[in-house]
C-alpha cells in the first residue's frame, strides 16, 4: 500500500546577483509512527558511519551524518 505523502511548505525570497528569486523548502508531514522509523534509521546510518571511520560521536552536538538535519 502506497501512501500519499503531504508536504509542509516554507518559501523564502532572496536577491542574488541583482536578481529575486524564491527559494522553497518543502518539509514531509510524517505521523509519530513514520517520525520513530526515521529516527531509528537515522541512528542505524549514524552508528554504520561512525563504526566505518572509527570515530565516536556519543559526546558530541554536531550531527553525525552531514546533510541530514537534526530534528
Amino acid at each position: 500500500m502506497v501512501q500519499a505523502v503531504t508536504y509542509q511548505s516554507d518559501k523564502q525570497s532572496v536577491y542574488f546577483q541583482g536578481k529575486l528569486i524564491v527559494l522553497e523548502n518543502l518539509t514531509p508531514v510524517l505521523s509519530p509512527e513514520e517520525k520513530r522509523s526515521e529516527k531509528e534509521k537515522s541512528k542505524i546510518t549514524c552508528t554504520t558511519y561512525s563504526a566505518s571511520t572509527g570515530t565516536d560521536f556519543a559526546n558530541q552536538s554536531q550531527h553525525c551524518c552531514p546533510g541530514l538535519l537534526m530534528v
